[in-house]
């Protein structure tokens, strides 16, 4: 995988900066990593390469989501008797969905670990 292509993905995704980039590439190495070893095959040609790029920007776009929902918390003030609380945001579901929607793009490439046949006994 192309880390720099990765990263570069990761980057539009989250609106970073050009000075913010290279603090996340442990982050999205990680992601290359962990995809990589979910390889069923290597990718025939360039198309699909880009493709698991751009999946391997969008599962560490997911994990940056769920860790900035983690940090930003709930948010609450009261006024009198009335109490209003925001409870975060949806930027952890929102980075999973991406996730999941690259993950379909790239699945003949993948192992399908989530399957199986089980046998009931009676």
């Amino acid at each position: 995988m192309n880390p720099v292509e990765i990263l570069d993905y990761f980057s539009f995704l989250a609106d970073l900066q050009e000075e913010e980039r290279d603090r996340y590439l442990p982050l999205c190495s990680a992601a290359a990593d962990d995809l990589s070893l979910q390889l069923r095959r290597p990718p025939k040609n360039d198309t699909e390469q880009r493709q698991l790029n751009r999946a391997a920007a969008c599962l560490a776009f997911s994990r940056y989501c769920a860790i900035q929902n983690c940090v930003e918390g709930e948010e609450s003030f009261q006024a009198g008797d009335i109490r209003v609380t925001h409870g975060g945001s949806h930027l952890a579901q929102d980075g999973y969905q991406i996730w999941r929607e690259a993950r379909c793009s790239v699945s003949p490439l993948l192992k399908d670990g989530e399957f199986s046949f089980s046998q009931v006994r009676v």
